[in-house]
């Protein structure tokens, strides 16, 4: 088993993997090498202040590596697949472990997109709960947050499933960005306007300004437009659709732009 050490209840999970006479190896997210967390196998921790690259230490041995993907989870993952694959009897010293780490992409997840009129940014995510939107935006606090962005939320919620994440999603961002743009994100058989009202209804913050624009494009479309009309740094956050060209409606798949498509021609 290879065992996240931060996560709830890896105590429990490894008596029960003792129990079942099933070795553990644990990995860990460090704030730093002298971090006095969580003790772990494998630990991984910044090279630099804006967490660009990781030291992931495996076995004793550090390396420097660096992603393609934003947020420091993602080095989470990295120093989990760093474990499996020394387990699995990998070379961790081959220069094409640090070469795959720094190339790997999976189209939206956290894509990172420069406006190419300003100095906007916007990041592109399947975040869609309230874990996943706080990191998210705690990642963005972290890498921008010394230049004082305005960040603005696109999201919706989808339909016929885990409705609790309709208030999750505004309870994570609204204190924490200054515009929530509330729009479709696969409704199926449910009213995509309902879903959009009853997560506006969330927003109960007076120091942040949300709006319904139901119909996606269009969503995406006018946070670009207000971020390069404004005078200053913006951050866009769109998430839940990543690079998928459709939503779900009626049981079925509508033809859609997809978020990175929409982001790269507004910003190329």
């Amino acid at each position: 088993m290879v065992l996240g050490a931060d996560c709830d209840h890896a105590d429990l999970i490894t008596e029960d993997a003792a129990a079942a006479n099933v070795p553990v190896t644990t990995f860990a997210l460090h704030t730093d090498e002298r971090d006095s967390g969580t003790e772990a196998n494998t630990v991984a921790w910044p090279a630099d202040k804006d967490h660009t690259a990781f030291h992931i230490e495996v076995a004793s041995t550090a390396n420097t590596y660096k992603l393609r993907m934003d947020g420091d989870f993602n080095y989470a993952n990295a120093a989990a697949a760093l474990t499996i694959a020394r387990l699995a009897g990998v070379d961790l010293g081959d220069e094409k472990i640090s070469h795959a780490l720094e190339n790997v992409r999976i189209s939206g997840r956290m894509e990172r997109f420069k406006d190419s009129h300003g100095p906007n940014i916007a990041i592109v995510d399947y975040a869609h709960n309230f874990a996943s939107v706080s990191a998210l935006i705690d990642f963005t606090m972290e890498r921008y947050g010394s230049n004082k962005p305005r960040i603005t939320l696109v999201s919706g919620s989808a339909g016929g499933k885990a409705v609790d994440r309709r208030q999750e999603i505004i309870d994570a961002a609204q204190h924490r960005v200054d515009r929530i743009i509330i729009t479709s994100d696969d409704p199926d058989k449910e009213r995509a306007e309902d879903i959009c009202e009853t997560m506006q209804s969330a927003v109960n913050d007076p120091d942040v300004q949300s709006s319904i624009i139901v119909d996606r494009q269009q969503a995406v479309e006018t946070a670009i437009a207000e971020a390069q009309a404004h005078d200053g740094f913006d951050v866009i956050l769109v998430v839940g659709k990543g690079e998928e060209q459709w939503i779900k409606v009626d049981g079925k798949h509508a033809p859609y732009e997809g978020d990175t498509h929409i982001v790269t021609r507004l910003f190329s």
